[in-house]
């Protein structure tokens, strides 16, 4: 607070903020062949169908890991063939947050991932990706195109898929203390 007060005379302006996301931590796009490939937060890049699902089968008899291994094995599908993938190019990855609807419970409240609800009218009727940032997927350093392929990515939003803009945007915020 005495750094906002002094530095800032209590005016927060041109701060980056995220929207706190209670979604799935993924990463999607294309290796350097262009073979559209999805991860969850403890996979590397998956690339065959079935191969979600086949794995969890190989390590647990537990139906529901098996039936969120298979949530993973439907995004990797739809990742294959969205027309939103065509705003990648080769050898690039997504990192975000996802909410996929046959994950999620629905409540009197909305729809509930994790633990928050959320409107189901301002989300994808299938999914909903918010994208953090692009990298090089052979490298993992930043894309330098990061930019305009995130603009492309948002371009492609659907009623279907939605891809919005986790940044939250203010102009500044007074926060002085009186």
């Amino acid at each position: 607070m005495k750094t906002v007060k002094n530095e800032t005379k209590g005016i927060l302006k041109d701060i980056k903020c995220v929207a706190k996301i209670d979604g799935l931590g993924a990463r999607f796009g294309k290796d350097s062949n262009g073979r559209p490939f999805f991860e969850g937060s403890r996979t590397g890049p998956i690339f065959d169908s079935g191969a979600f699902s086949a794995h969890a089968r190989s390590k647990t008899d537990d139906v529901e890991m098996i039936t969120r291994a298979t949530h993973y094995d439907d995004m990797l599908e739809i990742f294959k063939t969205a027309d939103f993938m065509s705003a990648l190019p080769n050898n690039t990855k997504v990192v975000c947050e996802i909410f996929y609807n046959p994950m999620a419970e629905e409540t009197e409240k909305g729809i509930k991932f994790v633990t928050v609800n959320y409107d189901k009218n301002k989300l994808g009727s299938l999914m909903t990706i918010m994208p953090y940032t692009v990298l090089d997927a052979s490298t993992g350093h930043d894309s330098p195109d990061k930019t305009s392929i995130l603009k492309e990515l948002y371009k492609k939003s659907s009623t279907k898929i939605k891809i919005i803009d986790p940044n939250l945007k203010f102009n500044e915020i007074d926060i002085k203390i009186y």
